[in-house]
């Protein structure tokens, strides 16, 4: 919600429209407040968004336009009937709008559900051709070291997977020793903790963030260089949800993960799947390199008489 109120702020300036956010474990009254400057565009959480409805403090008449972002999501977490709620208390000539990464037919039927004579649209995949899918075969004990060595690469500014949350504060105190500059996201967190997480590795000052799908999830950070796979996630979805976090708005990027001999088929039917090819790299000297340029040498002997 902060993240997509920063962005419209940076849209709007200057143009005299004016947005509000609306949260979850906030004050309400604090939010009421707002709601009596008249801001022109709402963002909230679905829960937050209809008890104010219900509360009579946003008058949904006047309401043109509804979008619900990450809607597979919400699918997921079973909030369709507060998302069926909310458009309810509209008038029928408003626009709804559902946007999604991945967009599973179970979706596209509960979106085609809530919405009339629903369009769908796709963007094509070329959009994101500026991204680079690698992968590094690796047993599970040298992950962390080649890890630590991406990271100390020159420019490097990644965002790590994990497919535990119970392992993100024992995986960011390992690589810590190691004199890696690590944040951690937990889904868990206050929403304070979690934007001085951010605001410190926006600003520099560190290098890794390591988080789960559902901490990251529509984390929009400037100048990320890479995202890495720490662990394989389960589904494709996962994979295209955590790629999305880099090459944002056509910019270059790399993805990279790190799988173990067995895991490797998964992952190219994950970038297949993409319309991708992932290339297998090896790291040599501090860099990534082509597998197959890691040649051994002998050293050559004098040449002797001819017989």
């Amino acid at each position: 919600v902060m993240q997509i109120h920063q962005v419209i702020q940076t849209f709007t300036k200057g143009s005299g429209i004016t947005s509000a956010t609306f949260i979850g474990g906030a004050d309400t009254k604090r939010q009421v407040e707002k709601l009596k400057k008249k801001p022109q565009i709402l963002i909230g959480s679905p829960g937050r968004v209809l008890e104010l409805i219900k509360g009579k403090k946003i008058k949904m008449h006047e309401v043109k336009t509804i979008v619900f972002d990450e809607f597979d999501q919400l699918v997921q977490s079973d909030a369709v009937q507060t998302a069926s709620d909310i458009i309810k208390t509209t008038l029928k000539d408003r626009q709804v709008v559902f946007f999604s990464a991945t967009i599973s037919h179970e979706v596209q039927n509960v979106a085609e559900g809530l919405a009339q004579e629903a369009i769908v649209e796709r963007v094509e995949k070329k959009a994101l051709s500026a991204v680079e899918h690698m992968y590094i075969v690796c047993p599970l004990r040298e992950k962390l070291d080649n890890l630590r060595k991406i990271v100390h690469m020159d420019g490097v500014k990644a965002l790590a997977f994990l497919n535990d949350p119970f392992r993100l504060d024992e995986i960011a105190e390992k690589l810590k020793y190691r004199k890696v500059k690590v944040g951690v996201l937990h889904a868990q967190e206050k929403k304070q903790e979690r934007e001085k997480t951010l605001r410190q590795f926006r600003e520099g000052r560190l290098d890794l963030l390591l988080a789960t799908d559902i901490a990251a999830r529509g984390l929009d950070i400037e100048g990320l260089t890479h995202v890495i796979h720490l662990d394989l996630p389960d589904k494709v979805e996962q994979y295209i949800h955590r790629s999305g976090r880099v090459g944002r708005m056509g910019k270059a990027g790399t993805v990279l993960s790190f799988v173990t001999t067995y895991q490797e088929k998964k992952l190219w039917q994950y970038t297949r799947k993409m319309g991708y090819r992932a290339q297998k790299k090896e790291i040599v000297a501090g860099k990534l390199v082509e597998e197959a340029t890691v040649i051994a040498t002998k050293k050559e002997k004098p040449a002797g008489k001819r017989r």
